[in-house]
């Protein structure tokens, strides 16, 4: 059986790594419960002859500082999650690959004399999950992270996204610094004030785009191996299907079925195998160390 790059001899079992993800997903609710409402001015409420007062205060620098390395921990949480899970689900699969097991070998000698009489099939390419069964934690792990990054990132800074939407709040209430509602002694005015410089503002906005753009790249760089690697199968096996179309059509003959009964040993197999799997420990990737390290604490 072939395995991706999510085990090692010292690791974590699924039902630990399935605890963790759901650690990560509350820790990675609360980041974002720090972004959500990010909003650059304070808001009060001035009647004449009484003290302002203030309704809501703006983020400063420093705290739209943080709202942003809040984005990294949401990253951070996210990846690890997607591979603790990725490796759940594959050791799933090894688990239901173990139980089909077959003795390919001696059914394959078996069926390799009744290949002259059987039309070849021209075998499915390899799919995505073929490929990346191949990649190593580092590459497992970047290719999630980074469809992580560009789906935050792009969350964050899309229209309508919480900082697309602070950003065009922040230039109206600029524009409309207050709002002047009934009149005489009931006359009440609403002023804003920008908490943070409009020009911090557009140029993190700005720095957030060049970082999505570019990881979206990658990512798009990635994929595209991955179609190069199933395009390249795909013309490998329809070439190899015409080649063997053309031997059975030229070498056909006649063959004594043979029968053999291999039920036994595949049993034996498949309990090994099946034990095998469940001693599968999932590993931690060293990128993630420390928001798993984090988490665990």
């Amino acid at each position: 059986m072939e395995t991706k790059s999510f085990f090692g001899e010292q690791g974590l079992s699924s039902t630990r790594a399935n605890q963790i993800a759901e650690l990560a997903d509350r820790y990675a609710d609360k980041a974002k419960s720090e972004i959500a409402n990010v909003k650059f001015y304070t808001e009060g409420i001035r009647i004449p002859g009484e003290e302002p007062i203030t309704v809501s205060v703006g983020v400063d620098s420093d705290k739209f500082a943080h709202a942003v390395n809040c984005l990294e921990e949401i990253i951070q949480c996210n990846s690890l999650i997607a591979f603790f899970r990725e490796a759940i689900k594959e050791k799933e699969a090894l688990t239901k690959e173990a139980k089909a097991w077959t003795d390919t070998e001696h059914r394959n000698e078996l069926a390799a004399k009744r290949a002259a009489l059987v039309k070849p099939v021209c075998v499915a390419a390899i799919t995505e999950d073929d490929v990346k069964r191949g990649w190593s934690v580092g590459e497992q792990e970047k290719f999630l992270s980074l469809q992580t990054e560009c789906s935050v990132y792009g969350k964050f800074i899309h229209k309508d996204g919480a900082l697309d939407f602070a950003r065009k709040d922040l230039l109206d209430k600029m524009r409309n610094p207050r709002i002047v509602k009934g009149e005489g002694r009931d006359i009440t005015v609403t002023e804003f004030a920008p908490s943070v410089d409009f020009e911090l503002v557009d140029e993190v906005f700005q720095k957030l785009q060049a970082t999505w753009r570019e990881k979206q790249g990658e990512l798009n760089g990635m994929k595209k191996k991955i179609e190069d690697a199933i395009l390249k199968d795909s013309l490998d096996k329809i070439d190899t299907y015409n080649m063997e179309l053309t031997q059975y059509n030229n070498a056909k003959k006649a063959l004594d079925r043979e029968e053999e009964e291999i039920v036994c040993a595949e049993v034996k197999k498949r309990a090994e195998l099946l034990e095998n799997v469940q001693n599968l420990k999932i590993v931690v990737p060293k990128r993630l160390q420390g928001i798993f390290d984090k988490l665990t604490k």
